[in-house]
């Protein structure tokens, strides 16, 4: 056993570790089950919708007789009710083994019945006293569940009830099982609601007397928590916590119950002997609470928020057997373990109430011994751990209870990871076998309903043939379209309006920048460095303000596809093509094909939609040139007093500006000199900067009259791959063959139609789904 805290830390974090290493695995594993449970959902309606085929025609009849001969057979209601339950007890088991994973800290949960030394336990391994952790002696805790936290913090939260909350959880169960009408549904009605008074009911109504009167006291009390109801959440001090999760008191006004609002409580306190492990007490509901459904609340906690369950037991001469209400917890805590052994999941404390210097020791000693030999005889075979402690002894308690579970917990953490995991797989292998014999014999027996349908696949093929022209000429009519545009030399719109705005940008900027304090100040640092700087400075802005203009291309490109997809909604309708004002409508149009083996379509989608990508950034590829003049890519440090230096910054300077440096082998060119004042400064930047924006636009207004005959080429390519390839009719059977009755309603509209793709939907539902199964067996 591992006694120092800091080492129990060190492994508690090394256990979660390994934990947080199979979150991605049991993510995955719910989500493939959600999807396996819905698509079961969906193939068992359909079925059943098949039973109500619409006509009269002997077609239907025939069709209606075979369903309904199905469902009355071995593979009828009653069998896929019972997988649908067994699929949803799979994925329920897979999303509490989820929370078991996603857990940051691991949870202790501790149980017992009253008097039997929990809250005893609570406060000597917390070190907190009677205001948090009420004594149980006098019946004073409440079914509010609380949880300890380890952190170095000191508060208390509690979680409160909404309204709707109380009624579910308080309210309804206590009227159940007082023999009750319904709870009352307002907060104004309970408040008003005429209970009988407890006292008046008769000798053989013992049993609900004692629901009554917790009614009758929630009633009476609603005063002290009518205002917390719906709070969500209030922070109490630990000396003030008390009334909120106990009941009165001696000497407490008996109608001051505010208990009754809280939900549950979070008490964050420092452990003294782990302070820094990552650890919580989970103080589960007791017995205590009669007609709430306390042992639901108890297994929906051991199911979500435990690791490992201490059962306190306190055993003496009169009590030395398990009792009915010990097992009940034992049999609660065996449907809740998710497959994780009894001998790991669970641990019975003993409670010694004696110390060795008592004058009756050893008597009480022999029959605590007595005692502790018979519940730990009746408890192995069921393989759960024994261990005992004086409880209220802190240091014992610790000691012999709370290091010695913890140094079992990481021991054995990823065994029991491991098995919580293990059951569901075992489980999700059962189910599945039953569900694919099902799937084998509905795909058996709907293909012998198809054929009285008869074969359609001629028409469908002919249907096919004649979309893919169709799409082809309207596809080619767009595309004329763009052409008409690129010859009408009218530049592409979006892009020539992001020019505008590029331009106009840089316009409104520069008068400012020229009359600036900062541009003067560079001046005063030397007209050479000054020069430079705001010359950088310059290009930089440039730079900025057209790089804007690579969404105005994307903008363009959005147009096209939105044009595109309302051409294919025409004909595919909206069930394969949704709303094209939607970005991703080609994209999703491109999953169902490839879904659907129509390769050939889903290619020419994805070689349209990167046409982005393949046109690439008009700036970089006309414009930086333009601009390059106007900016360093390096700053060129002066270096005072070096006449070399500045000789060779002035050449830089020179070509920078697109002077020619003179030549001494050659007559020297006519240069305009660089700017030495201010003055001279603000004009050349002024006069550089026009000529740059001109040629700017010059170059982009000539690239995006380019674009439209870019757009118009890639239409005209998308038509070629749509219409024209080999065997592209075939895709369309295949991308349109669940939607026959919608696309070509006129074709397949009738009964046959209808009939033959709710079969061919229900065999693809089932061939995807058996597909599946197999690959998670």
């Amino acid at each position: 056993m591992v006694t120092d805290g800091s080492a129990i830390a060190r492994r508690i974090e090394e256990a979660l570790e390994g934990r947080r290493s199979h979150r991605h695995d049991v993510e995955a594993m719910c989500v493939r089950l959600a999807t396996l449970e819905a698509g079961l959902g969906q193939i068992v309606q359909d079925v059943r919708g098949l039973a109500d085929v619409p006509g009269d025609s002997a077609l239907g009849q025939q069709v209606r007789s075979g369903v309904r001969d199905f469902l009355a057979g071995r593979w009828g209601e009653q069998l896929t009710a019972g997988l649908q339950n067994e699929m949803r007890t799979v994925l329920d088991a897979a999303r509490v083994v989820q929370k078991r994973i996603d857990r940051d800290v691991i949870n202790l949960g501790v149980v017992g019945m009253m008097k039997a030394g929990k809250s005893t336990l609570l406060r000597s391994i917390t070190g907190l006293d009677k205001n948090v952790i009420p004594s149980e002696e006098l019946g004073a805790t409440t079914a509010a569940l609380s949880r300890i936290v380890n952190d170095r913090a000191a508060k208390a939260r509690l979680i409160l009830h909404t309204w709707n909350s109380f009624r579910a959880e308080y309210l309804a169960p206590l009227h159940e099982a007082a023999g009750l009408s319904a709870a009352p549904w307002s907060i104004e009605e309970f408040a008003s609601y005429a209970y009988p008074r407890p006292g008046d009911l008769t000798d053989d109504k013992q049993v609900e007397r004692q629901f009554l009167t917790k009614l009758r006291e929630a009633q009476e009390s609603l005063p002290s928590y009518r205002a917390d109801l719906g709070r969500n959440t209030k922070d109490v001090a630990f000396d003030e916590l008390r009334p909120y999760v106990a009941y009165p008191g001696p000497g407490d006004p008996p109608d001051h119950r505010p208990y009754h609002a809280v939900r549950e409580v979070y008490v964050h306190a420092t452990l003294p002997d782990v302070p820094d492990a990552k650890i919580g007490l989970v103080d589960l509901p007791g017995s205590g609470e009669a007609g709430l459904k306390v042992d639901t609340q108890f297994l929906n906690r051991l199911h979500n928020d435990v690791d490992l369950i201490l059962m306190v037991k306190a055993p003496d001469g009169g009590s030395a057997d398990m009792t009915a209400a010990d097992w009940a917890i034992v049999e609660l805590a065996k449907n809740a373990r998710c497959g994780v052994p009894m001998e790991f999941f669970f641990v019975t404390v003993l409670n010694q109430k004696f110390r060795a210097d008592d004058p009756s020791y050893a008597e009480k000693k022999k029959r605590f011994d007595f005692a502790r030999d018979k519940v730990a005889s009746a408890l192995t075979p069921t393989g759960v751990r024994v261990i005992e402690a004086n409880l209220a002894e802190p240091e014992e308690a610790r000691r012999d209870v709370l290091m010695r579970v913890l140094t079992h917990l990481v021991t054995h953490l990823h065994a029991m990871d491991q098995a919580a995991m293990g059951s569901v797989v075992t489980a999700v292998r059962d189910v599945s076998v039953k569900v694919l014999d099902y799937l084998g014999a509905l795909l058996e027996v709907s293909a012998g309903w198809r054929g009285n349908v008869g074969d359609q696949d001629i028409q469908l093929r002919v249907a096919a043939e004649s979309l893919a022209m169709t799409l082809g000429q309207e596809l080619r009519a767009l595309a004329r379209s763009y052409h008409a545009e690129a010859q009408a030399s009218d530049p592409d719109t979006q892009m020539m309006s992001a020019v505008d705005d590029a331009d106009r940008a840089v316009r409104d900027w520069l008068p400012g920048y020229l009359k600036s304090d900062e541009l003067a100040k560079e001046m005063g640092h030397g007209y050479l460095s000054g020069v430079e700087t705001s010359y950088r400075e310059v290009r930089m802005r440039v730079g900025d303000a057209y790089g804007e203009i690579r969404p105005s291309i994307s903008a363009s490109t959005a147009r096209l596809y939105r044009d595109i997809a309302t051409v294919l909604q025409k004909r595919l309708t909206a069930s394969l093509v949704p709303d094209p004002d939607q970005p991703d409508a080609l994209r999703r149009l491109e999953q169902t094909a490839r879904g659907q083996e129509a390769t050939i379509i889903a290619n020419a989608l994805v070689e349209l939609m990167q046409l982005d990508e393949g046109y690439g950034n008009a700036v970089l590829r006309v414009g930086r040139p333009i601009i390059r003049r106007l900016q360093r890519d390096e700053p060129l440090a002066p270096l005072p007093g070096e006449a070399s230096a500045a000789s060779s910054r002035e050449q830089r300077l020179r070509e920078m500006l697109g002077q020619a440096a003179p030549d001494t082998a050659a007559p020297a060119k006519p240069t305009v000199s660089i700017p030495q004042t201010l003055a001279e400064l603000q004009e050349a930047l002024d006069h550089d900067v026009d000529t740059c924006l001109n040629a700017l636009r010059t170059a982009l207004t000539a690239e995006a009259k380019g674009l439209s005959l870019v757009l118009a080429c890639a239409v005209e390519l998308f038509a070629d791959r749509v219409e024209r390839t080999n065997t592209v009719a075939w895709n369309y059977e295949r991308l349109c063959r669940l939607h026959r009755v919608e696309v070509w309603p006129d074709v397949f509209g009738g009964t046959a139609g209808r009939t033959h793709e709710a079969l061919i939907r229900l065999e693809s539902s089932a061939t995807a789904l058996r597909d599946t199964l197999g690959g998670v067996r």
